[in-house]
């Protein structure tokens, strides 16, 4: 019998399977903005240069994100693809992520000024 893919968490909203390329998203301990991890293993709140991950490789990577309580909470990973040298939400993610990068939907006053 084959294995299965390893199943992840998707931010408590969905279950996904890890399949394709994906990135580490979390939101930010000190002021709740929505970041992303980098290759070398920083935190920024712009998706673009995010690092991608695929298979085993998005699993430790996620791991690793969970460790560093004292930075990020909620770190899950989500589906992206690359364009080019630019990393863009994919799928089912691209509503959510678009929402989570721009801030709370409830009061204009609270969204961020600049939407990365």
């Amino acid at each position: 019998m084959a294995d299965k893919p390893a199943k992840i968490s998707t931010g408590g909203v969905k279950k996904g399977r890890n399949e394709g390329e994906k990135a580490v998203t979390a939101n930010r301990l000190s002021d709740g903005i929505t970041v992303y991890l980098y290759e070398d293993g920083s935190w920024h709140d712009s998706l673009r240069g995010a690092a991608v991950f695929e298979g085993d490789d998005a699993l430790a990577a996620l791991e690793q994100a969970t460790v560093e309580e004292t930075i990020v909470v909620g770190p899950y990973l989500m589906d992206v693809v690359q364009d080019g040298e630019t990393v863009v939400p994919a799928g089912r993610a691209l509503l959510r992520e678009t929402i989570r990068s721009a801030g709370p939907t409830i009061k204009s006053d609270y969204s961020r000024t600049e939407v990365q």
